[in-house]
């Protein structure tokens, strides 16, 4: 389903509020993604750990934007394992949640576990790897694998900043790479560009936290009697200690404090190199930002820099230790043509890899693999002269699932189905196929032969479930959530098949409930529709397909897969999820007639007999009619039960009511009640 049917819930890392954003200087950055994403969904709900005070950031976000504060009187920690709770009316309506970093991701894991959502795990940075480089306490690192191992384990997908973090992940955790997301940290490059502002002799940037993991000590070191100034931006807890070491070693340090975004491109541009002398890395966003502002860089040769800079192409590689810094930073400085060729390449690099519409589509792209992608495929044998309502059945089909697939029988439904679709048909989310249909002397291996094409079709547009409908038989509207809700389960049990009860309608207003139908199937399974020669089938059963596609009956060889039946433990059955089948509700009764002899004489000519026993020379348009209403009075006769028309599908409902006694539904009713 789109997006835009489906509401999100970010969770800011525990104790994070806008407040502090705002307050650190990178509010706009961090919800510029969200004012975009916004376009996408239905709603987005940002779960914040600011008190009301956060509400005044409403206006920055367009109006499907809502932020949820925290509750005063309630500390971070407990919030963190109640958040779901108290806003649980919420969550009844939020398809996917995602957490903004690991810290406090329990809060999403717990909402989708108890609400069923989806569940998104960023990582900007990796929590336990982060901890381990910088020599944390055995207690944190048991905290952190803890944490991250319940979000990993329990995530539909991950999102990752780097090579180097998904490595660890996999390692450490386990993790199938197959649900990890590399996403680049991004960067606004019309706000991060070249400008023209007059550089300042020998200025040197670095922006970042103040910690011990950025080695800023070393930085100083390295300009000690280096005729330079250095600019720091940001704060952290080492500015006290580096304010004295700067004054001690007498290196020329202005220490700027936290700098609002929209001021930093000016400060970048006004400096003829950044160095970022870290110890370690993720992704850095203020490399990133550099380098847009095709700013000569120098950054350490550590993980997280050396995926950014490729030493000597777009910036300057060089070790940790203050020597290799000096040296790096000098042959910049005395090399303007250098610096301008390097900043060049580096501004190249951030607008192929990490730019805010190439973030946006990568984000959007994770959103959408969270969605099981379910199409439906059928026959669709000259739907004029089968007289259903086709086109309100294939419409509703559209709505209801991300793709539909058809084989036609007629060369003639190509053309007619284009012109009823052109839209559906251009956009791909409607395909046909053109098999021929050998009527009317045709066979049941003939089903499994078009469906199969059908089954391939499906399959070839990527879905992980496909759903087997006639062109008479479709879902109810009101269903959709829970049909969605009901193969998520099925997938998430490994299940083969899921079955749904079936309504039959003969009239409008009357119906029998019939057995499941086990008719969505697990694309990733090795299925086919064919043969099981171990019991009685009509050659068009779900069967575990063993590679054999030849069945040889009466000494005649047929094209039809063979193998076993899916068992009843590889079958999910639902009550809840009702199918609508309008067999003969719509076809007029000389056509029904017609209908049903062909189908006993299908069957004669590959079992030897109809289903009514007959053999194919016995086998009238008469005996077939009497047949199918012994069955009917048999099958179905106990089982009446009323509906109103506007308990219908809406697309049918029109059509049903302007049904006459002329048509089939009505005439049969007297025919076979008792």
């Amino acid at each position: 389903m789109p997006l835009n049917t489906f509401n999100l819930a970010l969770f800011l890392t525990r104790g994070v509020s806008l407040t502090e954003w705002d307050k650190i200087g990178t509010l706009q950055r961090e919800i510029k993604p969200y004012q975009k994403l916004a376009e996408s969904f239905k709603s987005i709900y940002i779960f914040t750990y600011g008190g009301v005070q956060d509400q005044k950031y409403k206006n920055l976000f367009p109006d499907n934007v809502y932020i949820v504060n925290k509750p005063i009187l309630i500390p971070s920690l407990v919030y963190s394992f109640i958040l779901p709770f108290v806003h649980y009316k919420k969550f009844k309506d939020i398809q996917i949640s995602k957490t903004n970093q690991m810290d406090g991701s329990w809060s999403a894991v717990i909402a989708k576990l108890f609400f069923g959502s989806k569940l998104v795990i960023r990582c900007g940075y990796e929590w336990l790897q982060t901890i381990e480089k910088s020599g944390g306490s055995k207690l944190k690192k048991v905290i952190a694998y803890l944490v991250e191992k319940f979000a990993y384990m329990n995530a539909d997908q991950i999102i990752l900043t780097s090579e180097d973090i998904k490595a660890f992940v996999m390692n450490r955790f386990n993790i199938d790479s197959a649900k990890i997301n590399l996403i680049p940290n991004f960067v606004d490059t019309d706000l991060f560009r070249p400008m023209n502002l007059e550089k300042k002799d020998r200025r040197i940037i670095f922006v970042g936290r103040l910690e011990e993991e950025k080695n800023l000590h070393s930085l100083i070191l390295s300009l000690v009697g280096l005729e330079a100034e250095l600019v720091i931006i940001g704060e952290g807890s080492l500015r006290t200690e580096l304010e004295e070491l700067a004054q001690r070693e007498k290196v020329k340090v202005e220490f700027k404090g936290n700098v609002p975004q929209a001021l930093l491109p000016a400060e970048l541009n006004k400096s003829e190199v950044f160095v970022l002398p870290s110890l370690y890395e993720g992704n850095p966003k203020v490399l990133i930002e550099a380098m847009a502002c095709s700013l000569a860089c120098v950054g350490t040769d550590v993980s997280g820099i050396r995926e950014l800079i490729t030493d000597n192409l777009n910036g300057v590689l060089v070790q940790t230790n203050p020597e290799s810094l000096r040296m790096g930073i000098t042959e910049l400085l005395k090399d303007p043509s250098r610096r301008i060729k390097l900043g060049e390449q580096a501004r190249q690099k951030i607008l192929s890899q990490n730019s805010f519409p190439i973030f946006i589509e990568r984000e959007l792209a994770v959103y959408n693999k969270t969605q099981l992608k379910i199409g439906t495929f059928g026959m669709i044998n000259n739907p004029i002269y089968r007289q259903e309502p086709w086109r309100e059945n294939i419409s509703n089909r559209l709505e209801f699932f991300d793709v539909v697939c058809l084989v036609c029988g007629y060369q003639g439904d190509v053309a007619m189905l284009n012109e009823a679709f052109p839209n559906e048909m251009a956009s791909g989310r409607l395909q046909v196929a053109y098999k021929e249909w050998p009527f009317p002397e045709w066979r049941y291996d003939e089903f499994a032969k078009h469906l199969n094409t059908a089954l391939n079709l499906v399959k070839e547009q990527g879905c992980d479930w496909g759903v087997k409908l006639d062109i008479d038989t479709v879902f109810h509207e009101e269903d959709q959530k829970k049909f969605r809700d009901l193969l998520d389960k099925a997938d998430r049990k490994d299940k083969w098949l899921v079955s749904f009860s079936k309504k039959q309608f003969f009239r409008p207003t009357r119906y029998w409930q019939k057995s499941h139908l086990p008719i969505a199937l697990n694309l990733k399974k090795n299925m086919a529709y064919g043969f099981d020669e171990t019991r009685y089938t009509d050659l068009c059963q779900p069967i575990e397909w063993n590679g054999i596609s030849k069945v040889v009956y009466n000494g005649q060889s047929y094209d039809i897969p063979t193998g076993k039946s899916v068992p009843e433990n590889k079958v999910l059955k639902s009550l809840r999820v009702k199918l609508f089948n309008y067999d003969f509700t719509f076809r007029t009764y000389d056509r029904s007639v017609e209908l049903l002899y062909q189908i006993e004489m299908a069957h004669a000519r590959f079992w030897g007999k109809g289903y009514s026993g007959l053999t194919l020379a016995d086998i009238t348009r008469e005996t077939s009619m009497k047949d199918f209403i012994d069955t009917s009075r048999v099958r179905y006769g106990y089982m009446r039960k009323s509906m109103d028309i506007e308990e219908h599908p809406k697309a049918f409902q029109k059509s049903l009511k302007d049904l006459d006694s002329t048509q089939w539904g009505t005439e049969l009713w007297g025919k076979i009640k008792i």
